[in-house]
C-alpha cells in the first residue's frame, strides 16, 4: 500500500505542476515524507483494481499535510495521514517557495469548490 500511496502523491503533485523534478529544477527544493500513519482496515488481493484518493488537508509554511485512502470499489482498505516537509538542496528544512505554494493553494481551493466539506 505504501508504494501505491507514494505513486498517487507523486502524480497529484505532478498534476498541479509541482513535481519533484520541477521543484528541484525551478526552486532547488523538494518534499520529503516526515510522518506517515497508516490504518490498515481490510486486505487487498492480487489483480484487484484499487483507487487511491489524495487530499491536501493543510499547507503550512514548510510543510504539507495529506490524507490518502486506498479503495476497492466502495470499500475503504487503507487510510493514511502523510506529513511532508519542504527541504532545500542541502537537505535543510525551508519554506515552501511562493510559486509552489500558489499552485498548492489553487489546488486546495478547486478541491473545496468541487467537494465542500461539512
Amino acid at each position: 500500500f505504501l508504494r501505491f500511496i507514494e505513486r498517487a502523491r507523486t502524480e497529484m503533485l505532478r498534476a498541479i505542476d509541482a513535481s519533484h523534478a520541477a521543484m528541484m529544477h525551478e526552486t532547488k527544493t523538494q518534499f520529503v515524507v516526515r510522518r506517515c500513519v497508516l490504518d490498515y482496515l481490510k486486505p487487498a488481493h492480487l489483480d484487484e483494481e484499487l483507487t487511491v484518493r489524495s487530499d491536501i488537508l493543510e499547507c503550512g509554511g514548510a510543510s504539507l499535510s495529506l490524507q490518502q485512502e486506498v479503495w476497492r470499489g466502495n470499500t475503504l482498505l487503507v487510510r493514511a495521514e502523510i506529513g511532508l516537509a519542504c527541504i532545500n538542496g542541502n537537505s535543510e528544512p525551508c519554506r515552501i517557495p511562493a510559486a509552489i505554494r500558489g499552485k498548492i493553494d489553487a489546488f486546495i481551493g478547486a478541491s473545496m469548490k468541487a467537494s465542500p466539506r461539512a
